[in-house]
């Protein structure tokens, strides 16, 4: 499974490419790269569409759309 990060490089966006694409801030692709926050379902569902694949075969969004984003970062596995 892909992580964020690995999936933006693969398909050769930068953040803000990406960030436009899917209507959300810089900052917020940034946070969910580093592991700080998880997105939630509505811009986790917009990522995966920006680039072109499930939700569920990104880590983090698919930790998203699981509910996870409910709970502390620190309390979701990387």
């Amino acid at each position: 499974m892909l992580h964020l990060k690995e999936a933006r490089a693969t398909r050769g966006l930068s953040r803000p490419e990406l960030a436009s694409r899917a209507g959300v801030s810089v900052s917020t692709i940034a946070r969910i790269e580093r592991g700080t926050t998880l997105p939630r379902p509505h811009v986790a569902r917009r990522l995966a569409a920006a680039l072109g694949v499930p939700a569920d075969a990104i880590a983090e969004l698919r930790a998203a759309l699981a509910g996870a984003w409910l709970r502390p970062p620190a309390l979701v596995a990387r």
